[in-house]
């Protein structure tokens, strides 16, 4: 018993001499640094973490910029072709005026003036005002009218000799001014018009008379109206990019008018049409991000699936 006293008093002897150098040396540096160490790299992980957040949110904004970079690219392209188209036509318009130059330009300049006063019988023919409005011819007038005192007198003497008077050039004059507005028709007219032939079908006739309209009357209120209906028009006779043309220019000249989501629609839908599927995508999602609210953006979301799983 007194042995494994003296072995176990040795043993703690030992210990207790020797936990100095153990303690000292590089394993017992290693063991009481161990916590702060710990907590460093606690740290060191969590400063990287929240780098790795902010890069994520970095790179959310910067792919939400690309897909308005990209929507705002094809809407541009969209206007491109639509320029394209215009100029394309303003060149063959001209080329078919310098093919028709000489006497057919000629008589169509001369169809366009009023015709020359007819002396021998004392009558001024009706001129005609591109198709929009024809004024009758005026009476001739006849020797020995109903007339009293000095003016009779002049009358009929200026009948006999085939002349006329300044007094009844003027009168003569004024009538067909009153007759030719009176024949003019109004807006409201040709606009009803314009309309009545779409729902009947008669879409070429639609889009003349809207035409007509769009040239006598650029500024009324009814203009948007007739720009949309003849871009309709366009769009069912299957002139798409005639079409496309309509609905952009209410999107440019009426950016806050009430056609403006039906426009967006039905350019998308044209674009479908011709094949330009991403063109007709970034129309839709315009039409659906500025006017979230109305029919026309519901209607591209069920039409367009690719805009419900953005």
């Amino acid at each position: 018993m007194v042995a494994k006293e003296k072995k176990f008093f040795y043993v703690a002897i030992f210990l207790l001499l020797a936990s100095p150098f153990v303690l000292g040396g590089c394993w017992g540096r290693m063991f009481f640094h161990m916590p702060g160490e710990t907590f460093s790299t606690s740290r060191k992980v969590d400063s990287l973490l929240a780098e790795n957040a902010k890069l994520e949110t970095k790179v959310d904004s910067l792919a939400e910029m690309l897909n308005v970079t990209q929507d705002y690219t094809r809407v541009a392209n969209a206007q491109l072709k639509i320029d394209i188209e215009e100029i394309k036509d303003d060149i063959n318009a001209l080329k078919e005026m310098l093919r028709e130059g000489g006497t057919s330009g000629g008589l169509r300049a001369a169809g366009r003036r009023p015709a020359a006063q007819d002396t021998s019988r004392g009558t001024i023919p009706a001129a005609t005002d591109t198709g929009l409005a024809v004024s009758p011819a005026l009476p001739s007038l006849v020797p020995g009218a109903n007339t009293s005192g000095k003016a009779g007198v002049m009358k009929n003497s200026a009948a006999e000799t085939g002349t006329e008077t300044a007094e009844e050039v003027k009168g003569t004059a004024t009538d067909t001014d009153t007759a030719q507005t009176k024949a003019i028709p109004s807006p409201e007219a040709i606009y009803r018009q314009g309309y009545l032939y779409f729902n009947r079908g008669a879409y070429k006739l639609a889009i003349e008379e809207l035409s007509n309209f769009l040239k006598a009357y650029p500024d009324e209120p009814l203009a948007e109206d007739a720009h949309f209906l003849k871009g309709e028009s366009f769009f069912e006779l299957g002139s798409f990019f005639d079409a496309i043309k309509e609905f952009s220019t209410i999107l440019s000249k009426y950016p806050r008018g009430d056609k403006v989501p039906g426009a967006l629609l039905r350019m998308a839908l044209a674009y479908e049409k011709v094949g330009e599927r991403d063109l007709a995508l970034g129309v839709a999602r315009r039409l659906v991000r500025e006017h979230p609210y109305t029919e026309e953006a519901s209607a591209a979301k069920e039409h367009f699936k690719e805009l419900s799983t953005n």
